[in-house]
């Protein structure tokens, strides 16, 4: 009963977790619950000899997010289900539909239509953070960079 109660315990962090962060990346994931809940209890030394998730935390996880949460297979990550996702758990890599955005830039006022995708760097992703759409990106648009390094060569 004390392992279902501890399975219980780190399923709902990993919960918070990713609610608070976006998407939970299970590599990430296993050192900290290793070191916030103690690794004899809540990890094992899987096949290839990585450091897992043990399986009745998992189990307690899959029960806890069953409808709100989907697996990303090609980038080991958990992150909320969306309306565009395919009906189950695993998803292959995010969805995103032909949605775009006009992204402006700091350097030259220009906009460029972006397509909504997610980024490799959670904190900047237009798709996890609709809100940066409206902060102009740092530097020129790539039209203006391109000319400026035309223009320098003598052209």
């Amino acid at each position: 009963m004390k392992s279902k109660h501890k399975a219980q315990k780190v399923a709902e962090w990993m919960l918070k977790e990713l609610k608070r962060q976006g998407k939970l990346h299970r590599d990430t994931a296993v050192y900290e619950i290793a070191e916030k809940f103690g690794s004899r209890s809540t990890t094992y030394d899987n096949k290839d000899g990585n450091l897992a998730i043990r399986i009745d935390i998992l189990a307690a996880f899959r029960e806890l997010t069953k409808d709100s949460v989907v697996w990303v297979q090609e980038d080991r990550y958990w992150r909320m289900r969306t309306p565009g996702d395919e009906p189950g758990r695993h998803q292959t890599y995010t969805p995103m539909s032909n949605e775009t955005f006009e992204l402006g830039f700091e350097g030259c006022g220009h906009t460029m239509k972006v397509s909504l995708q997610h980024s490799a760097n959670d904190e900047k992703c237009y798709a996890c953070h609709p809100e940066l759409r409206d902060v102009p990106a740092p530097g020129k648009c790539p039209a203006c960079v391109s000319a400026a390094k035309f223009k320098s060569r003598g052209a």
